[in-house]
């Protein structure tokens, strides 16, 4: 090989090296962005996580208060089906009394 030629294959190769050593320092870059991004990620799923339990606890406090609504008004008509059957007794107690008067003032 002449000079020259020793010369073009030292530049080629000088120009490799450098070549190599820039993809190596994006290859880091890279790989520190891809680190920052999965730290995000899971910054952001535990976020998602805790607000999906704060959901599910909300969920079931709902459903606890929706059971004792529910209680609360079985019992409100329970009372009023009590009330309606006495009135109803004391309506029936009344036309019999009225009917036995009028039994009474019609002889």
């Amino acid at each position: 090989m002449n000079p020259q030629d020793v010369a073009n294959v030292s530049q080629w190769l000088q120009q490799l090296i450098k070549d190599l050593s820039d993809t190596h320092n994006q290859l880091i870059d890279m790989r520190s962005e891809n680190k920052q991004l999965m730290d995000e990620i899971k910054t952001i799923s535990g976020r998602m996580d805790q607000k999906d339990s704060d959901i599910l606890r909300l969920i079931d406090t709902l459903r606890g208060q929706l059971d004792v609504t529910r209680g609360e008004l079985a019992s409100v008509k329970n009372a009023i089906e009590g009330t309606k059957s006495h009135i109803d007794a004391k309506t029936s107690d009344l036309k019999s009394a009225i009917h036995e008067v009028r039994n009474r003032v019609g002889q």
